[in-house]
């Protein structure tokens, strides 16, 4: 029974800073933020930092298991192949372990078959 209620907490848990990291994830999809906006920000990474949740480092290349591909663009001189054109929403560690995955736009190399 001990063991259940702590499962239930943990989900509980899990799914209130889920719906933290939603007004994390409003406040870095405006296009201007004002210096409180991003105190407040800081402030919520700083709180989630201390329950050990930490936003991933931004990388170049695509890796599944981190990253969700929400969308593509064709890989060319621009971009290469598996690259990260564009973060959509930043992911999150909890520990070492994938939290949250950053959905990200990657760009893919396509084959002209005739």
């Amino acid at each position: 029974n001990e063991l259940l209620q702590k499962r239930l907490d943990e989900k509980n848990l899990s799914a209130f800073v889920k719906e933290i990291l939603l007004i994390c994830d409003r406040i870095e999809s405006q296009e201007s933020i004002d210096v409180l906006t991003a105190s407040v920000e800081e402030e919520i990474l700083e709180l989630l930092a201390r329950r050990e949740i930490y936003q991933m480092e931004r990388t170049i290349l695509f890796d599944p298991r981190y990253h969700n591909a929400v969308g593509t663009v064709p890989a060319g001189d621009e971009y290469s192949d598996k690259s990260i054109v564009k973060v959509v929403r930043n992911g999150y560690l909890l520990r070492d372990q994938v939290f949250r995955p950053a959905d990200v736009i990657v760009a893919v190399k396509t084959t002209n078959e005739e």
